[in-house]
């Protein structure tokens, strides 16, 4: 099967969507079939080495108006539409797929892996906010000044009526979990929608040839005391501020581990010296994919604490995979994908983060036991699993 992936950039510096589109397209090429990847955003790209699959580089001018830009992308996909099926891997790529769908032939799937095609600023969206939806509600939380906001009007009033119309001319949709499911479908997109997770990569945590052990630099985590993790990029609706002030309300000896870059990390660091956690947080900034494993297998648990309905959630994904349990915020993928392997909180309430991270502390039993979960949960995210029902839908179109 020939499928070309269009997305909007792929850099190996990025977030879990490109370690994620990149182990498709691997997986894919790997089992025979012939896979090609469209970048429209040329400037952001920093490929992966030694690809198994192709990659084709567009620059198409996001500053312009936004009929011209998907207008602009949907050009593109019927450049490229000697296909067998398109596979769009990023949401806000998805009306452009619905203009070329209208008259073009290739089937197009869709990857619900974000809420852009609806939503202006992720910071503001709660468990509840999608609900509520209006252009209204998207003109408060766009975060740009009152004069920008009002020239963008047509914009916010386009996401409400013009989307979901134009994203419903796609064959089908995929979602990365089923709260993104039910998300999409409480706003009104309505396209035949089903489940398909992120897989593992079966390399992520295998164990490292003893020769470079050398060059691995083991994390710095204090082994008297209950370490407890997080991954992710820096951003307010990652909820790591609920994390640090639960940190402060705990009684144990334990040691925060904080993993990643974003614009929130001054913010938080801030919050850390107010909050007197100096000598119990530790900010280790960027880390490559292929050193994380190391921190996972350190950690007694990790936590994610989005305060919004993260769709899926792939740093529990990697912990799982490493063997170590998981504290979620009750909302979005992420619950989903930790299943009995994890416990759960209210999103945003660092009361009972701290009540969660104090029992599984005193309690190294329970620790144990969700940890001996972890090996059985992850099979749902088994490559060849969910390879196969991917293919299996893509076969269904073509």
């Amino acid at each position: 099967m020939h499928v070309t992936i269009l997305c909007e950039k792929l850099t190996v510096t990025g977030g879990g969507s490109n370690v994620s589109l990149d182990a498709l397209a691997r997986a894919l090429s790997a089992r025979g079939h012939s896979v090609h990847v469209i970048t429209i955003d040329e400037e952001q790209n920093e490929l992966p080495a030694n690809r198994s699959y192709s990659v084709v580089e567009y620059s198409v001018d996001r500053s312009t108006h936004a009929v011209n830009w998907i207008r602009a992308v949907a050009r593109i996909m019927d450049r490229h539409d000697d296909c067998d099926l398109f596979h769009v891997f990023t949401p806000i790529l998805l009306p452009a797929a619905g203009v070329y769908r209208k008259n073009g032939d290739t089937p197009v799937v869709g990857r619900l892996n974000s809420y852009a095609l609806f939503c202006t600023n992720q910071s503001e969206m709660g468990a509840e906010c999608y609900r509520r939806c209006s252009s209204y509600k998207k003109f408060a939380h766009d975060d740009g000044s009152i004069g920008r906001k009002l020239l963008k009007t047509p914009v916010y009033v386009g996401r409400t009526n013009l989307v979901p119309r134009l994203v419903a001319r796609v064959d089908k949709l995929f979602a990365q979990s089923p709260a993104v499911k039910d998300v999409y479908s409480t706003v009104g997109f309505d396209v035949e929608t089903t489940v398909v997770p992120n897989f593992y990569d079966p390399e992520f945590a295998a164990p490292a040839p003893s020769s470079s052990d050398d060059e691995r630099s083991e994390p710095d985590f204090d082994r008297q005391v209950f370490n407890v993790l997080s991954v992710g990029r820096l951003e307010r609706y990652k909820g790591v501020r609920t994390l640090l002030d639960a940190a402060a309300k705990l009684d144990v000896p334990m040691q925060v581990h904080v993993v990643g870059d974003g614009p929130d990390r001054a913010n938080l660091e801030s919050r850390v010296a107010s909050l007197g956690l100096a000598d119990r947080v530790a900010f280790h900034g960027w880390v490559a994919h292929s050193e994380l494993p190391q921190y996972y297998r350190s950690a007694d648990i990790l936590v994610h604490a989005a305060t919004w309905p993260e769709p899926f959630g792939r740093a529990v994904l990697e912990s799982l995979q490493c063997g170590t349990p998981a504290i979620v915020s009750d909302v979005g993928g992420p619950p989903w994908v930790i299943g009995d392997a994890g416990l759960t909180f209210e999103p945003g309430n660092s009361d009972d983060l701290c009540a969660k991270l104090t029992s599984a502390y005193a309690n190294p039993g329970s620790i144990s036991a969700l940890r001996d979960r972890t090996e059985k949960r992850i099979e749902r995210f088994e490559p060849d699993r969910v390879l196969e029902h991917l293919l299996g839908e893509y076969r269904s179109l073509t």
